[in-house]
């Protein structure tokens, strides 16, 4: 009875042994299937810091990170992002008609390239530029969109925010292809240096014909944007006004008057923050 029972141990320890065994090398090689292309956002001469931080996030869910960047004349954006760590590839389309980055072009793009290299994640940060373009290309490839994702739980799970930040949702999507935006805030920065990615140019497709670009008219700041602030001053009296002003030149933060911007209570609002240090005046 004793000896039976030993045996019966031990094939328990034997078989749960190899189970976790097993469960490692199937999670190891299904990582290694998992490819991420990131959406590049960029002004043709600089990338723009939430693209880092997106990568950091592709990094997260294993296997090969790409890399996608459209422009006019991108190939100083293209050789910045090739020198990123954690970036395997970058694919490099230029057109006259990606001038102003219309999402309706750029949908277009995405779509060839998912047909030709057949990506399990794609992703862009959730800025106004990740904002216009996930969605359609979710729609575009008939499956649910995950927005704004604060952390990755494994590469089908993901957690974000909903009733203005105050419950955490996390969210396992079954689609055959992961479409999600990311919070920059919620993840670092990737390095700029010390990878060495192989950049490769992609032909564009024919242009959609659906916008038009007509110009730009941009307010120059010094001060970064309000989503990627990493500190911010808010304050709603008007005797503290020239105080506020002083205090975000100093410390490179964004001032802001609607505290519901700051605290994240923005149903009526269209910008979420989370900084790493806010300061609020009555």
């Amino acid at each position: 009875m004793l000896l039976g029972t030993f045996y019966l141990f031990k094939c328990k320890v034997f078989n749960s042994s190899l189970f976790l065994s097993l469960k490692a090398s199937l999670l190891h090689q299904f990582q290694r299937l998992q490819s991420t292309l990131v959406i590049a956002e960029h002004n043709n001469e600089t990338l723009t810091p939430i693209t880092l931080n997106a990568v950091t996030a592709a990094k997260r869910l294993g296997g090969e990170v790409s890399c996608l960047v459209a422009g006019t004349s991108c190939d100083k954006v293209a050789q910045e992002l090739s020198k990123v760590q954690g970036v395997a590839k970058v694919l490099v389309a230029q057109h006259d008609v990606y001038k102003g980055f219309l999402a309706e072009e750029l949908t277009s793009l995405v779509l060839e390239t998912q047909k030709q290299f057949k990506y399990t994640h794609i992703c862009a940060g959730a800025s106004a530029f990740g904002k216009n373009l996930i969605p359609r290309v979710a729609a575009k490839l008939d499956v649910a969109p995950v927005s704004d994702i604060i952390e990755i739980k494994s590469p089908n799970t993901f957690v974000r925010t909903i009733y203005a930040g105050n419950v955490l949702c996390t969210v396992q999507c079954d689609e055959a292809v992961k479409v999600f935006s990311v919070r920059g805030t919620s993840f670092e920065a990737a390095p700029t240096s010390g990878g060495s990615a192989s950049v490769e140019k992609v032909t564009p497709p024919a242009p959609v014909g659906l916008s038009e670009w007509i110009e730009q008219k941009l307010s120059k700041s010094d001060r970064p944007e309000l989503t990627s602030a990493r500190v911010v001053v808010s304050g709603a009296a008007v005797n503290h006004r020239a105080a506020l002003r002083r205090c975000p030149s100093r410390c490179r933060a964004v001032l802001r008057c609607h505290a519901a911007r700051v605290t994240e209570r923005n149903g009526e609002v269209s910008s979420r923050t989370a900084p790493r240090l806010c300061e609020q005046r009555a």
